[in-house]
């Protein structure tokens, strides 16, 4: 549908892939996150007291610009440039409206990175990007944040999509990486839960003075004026908050879905979905021509995973049980849960007169039902028994379960004592015939060829010490064996 490359982690691990998954490319927009993970960092680390600080107190010719407007820029702080209400380039004060302006990002970029970290156009990958960040999180693909080189737009993330993949994973473990906190965890949640008010209006776009030399870090427009925030724009992450008119800015898409796109209808993108533990990254796409994006290519990924049917899932897959000859095993229990759609309906039954499951019958929408294991196995001849307790459809809705039918398989080991050696449950002569067979002598006190089984206490002999082993357990034919004379060696 969206083509281009792409990936899905899931839990974790990479799910599914299309494409190059190493090439490194231009994300646009997209890389706007990476910089107000940098800021968070800034004041981690202690070089900026908090977000809230002056930017003037970094770029100077903020102080002497737009004199007509009091000088207005001077109260531009690092979370207005992070959230795009600074309103550097156009005429409303700073935090009074949302300007979606390439021309701040630059400035902002410039600010933090060249300022505050103190790099420079050609070592910031070296110095900042890749041992502060990329390094831990392992990237592949060397990501840069000058992918057109240090002459054209600076500040643009190149970074493959699987490398970006880490990114949203980061976020999605609240800016933890396998044990490292790379962000405070309350950063990141902040980073991605604080969308703008829709209070505040868009800008009425009327140009206003930058500073001598003003760059973009892409559009050229001036004034620079391309999106409304849509309630939900926060910290330059996208969420799925609610517009003015009370839409959702990605229809049908769980509420938690956010993510970071770069050009039209999100050609290239990182996106989150925390609820589904879900990493989708793809770049170069033709979403940039399919409308409603993008959130309808984030709803089919969602729907390719999401169940649309009820679904069977059982707490185990198998019980393995060992009982005494002539004894009963206690009752086990398993649970039987919907992992699907709607209401399952599902009736349980065994394959064994030995093995009884109760109730027969259940309903979830959720939660885990106990399902009671009944032995009846005190008659049951020495050996392995096996049965199967099937879990199958009985009436779901709205549709039938889509993984019926379910089996838990069942083995119970009934075991006689060692000196048993005809396996019937007694201890008696015919026992003692097949033992007197495999005694050793001690000119020959190697094991006969199947007299393995007569060795009762595994010292590679068969002599007297075994036969008071035997004559401990002799029970008589017919007579059950005390189950616990041999127990020192089992």
């Amino acid at each position: 549908y969206i083509g281009g490359r792409g990936c899905v982690v899931r839990h974790g691990y990479m799910g599914y892939t299309w494409g190059a998954q190493s090439q490194r490319q231009d994300v646009a927009s997209a890389c706007k996150p990476w910089f107000s993970t940098f800021l968070f960092k800034a004041v981690e680390d202690g070089r900026l007291s908090s977000v809230d600080d002056l930017v003037v107190n970094w770029e100077p010719c903020l102080n002497n610009i737009n004199p007509s407007l009091g000088y207005k820029d001077r109260n531009i702080t690092f979370r207005h440039m992070a959230n795009q209400i600074s309103c550097y380039g156009v005429r409303e004060n700073p935090g009074t409206a949302f300007d979606y302006n390439d021309w701040q990002m630059a400035l902002f970029w410039d600010t933090l990175f060249l300022r505050v970290y103190g790099a420079t156009y050609s070592n910031v990958d070296a110095t900042v990007l890749h041992p502060l960040l990329t390094d831990i999180l392992q990237c592949q693909d060397n990501p840069t944040m000058t992918v057109f080189g240090t002459a054209d737009r600076p500040g643009r993330v190149g970074v493959s999509v699987r490398d970006f993949a880490r990114f949203g994973l980061l976020y999605l473990h609240q800016g933890n990486w396998n044990g490292t906190q790379i962000v405070s965890q309350a950063h990141a949640i902040m980073a991605v839960t604080s969308p703008l008010p829709n209070s505040i209006p868009r800008t009425a776009a009327q140009a206003a003075e930058m500073c001598p030399g003003a760059r973009s870090i892409g559009s050229g427009s001036i004034p620079d004026n391309q999106t409304d925030h849509e309630g939900s724009y926060s910290w330059l992450w996208w969420t799925n908050g609610l517009n003015r008119s009370g839409q959702r800015h990605f229809p049908d898409c769980p509420l938690d879905t956010y993510g970071a796109f770069g050009h039209a209808n999100g050609q290239r993108a990182v996106v989150v979905i925390p609820s589904l533990d879900m990493i989708i990254s793809w770049n170069d796409t033709t979403l940039g021509s399919k409308a409603g994006n993008p959130g309808e290519a984030i709803k089919r990924v969602v729907a390719a995973i999401l169940p649309d049917t009820p679904l069977i899932s059982l707490s185990t897959a198998s019980v393995d049980r060992t009982v005494d000859y002539g004894q009963n095993l206690p009752d086990d229990t398993f649970t039987v849960a919907n992992s699907g759609i709607g209401t399952l309906q599902y009736a349980v039954q065994s394959s064994e007169p030995w093995l009884a499951v109760s109730p027969l019958t259940e309903s979830s929408t959720g939660e885990a039902d106990t399902i009671t294991i009944h032995y009846s196995v005190a008659t049951l001849p020495v050996g392995t028994r096996s049965a199967s307790i099937q879990v199958s459809e009985n009436g779901s809705t709205p549709s039938a379960a889509g993984n019926s039918p379910q089996t838990i398989a069942v083995a119970v080991r009934v075991v006689s004592v060692l000196p048993d050696l005809d396996l019937d449950g007694d201890t008696d002569q015919c026992d003692f015939g097949l033992f007197q067979v495999c005694l050793t002598s001690i000119a020959e006190p190697q094991i006969t060829a199947g007299c393995e089984a007569a060795n009762f206490n595994h010292d590679e002999l068969i002599d007297q010490q075994d036969l008071a082993i035997f004559l401990g357990c002799l029970s008589g034919p017919g007579v059950p064996a005390d189950r616990t004379c041999d127990d020192p060696y089992q």
